[in-house]
């Protein structure tokens, strides 16, 4: 396994940012709710260049009615201007069945996510865009 580069460490450490979870090539950022840390949808490549990408997501239970297109419009139309302002594009679509936990075949909700990514040269900029990214509510708005 990679593990991020000391520099890269240090500046989440100085920064306040949790990791979540570290990968073969990425680090999963933690998002503390009380005492309890999860998963921010916040993603960080370990190696220079760094990529970070962030999830925002649209649950079919929250809108029953709703297709999975016009949630993903609806996505769109809700965070394209802010990402796109601050240099992000959008780099996958796809759809999570959220099953029960104890009944795999039970399914308790369907997400439609929407990744939006973006190359970062600086740990300045990595640092910055991960505060920023933190503090985005990656939910739609219903």
């Amino acid at each position: 396994m990679k593990l991020p580069t000391s520099e890269l460490r240090e500046a989440l450490n100085d920064a306040n940012i949790e990791v979540y979870q570290e990968h073969a090539h990425t680090i999963e950022i933690a998002e503390r709710i009380r005492f309890h840390m999860m998963d921010s949808g916040v993603r960080i490549s370990n190696q220079k260049p760094w990529n970070l990408v962030f999830t925002v997501r649209a649950e079919q239970s929250s809108n029953p009615h709703a297709s999975k297109e016009t949630l993903l419009e609806r996505l769109r139309a809700q965070f394209s201007k802010q990402v796109q302002d601050k240099g992000y594009r959008e780099v996958e679509a796809h759809t999570r069945i959220i099953n029960h936990p104890s009944n795999n075949d039970e399914v308790l909700d369907i997400w439609y996510e929407l990744q939006y990514g973006k190359e970062l040269t600086s740990i300045e900029e990595v640092v910055s865009d991960l505060q920023w990214a933190l503090k985005i509510d990656k939910q739609l708005n219903d």
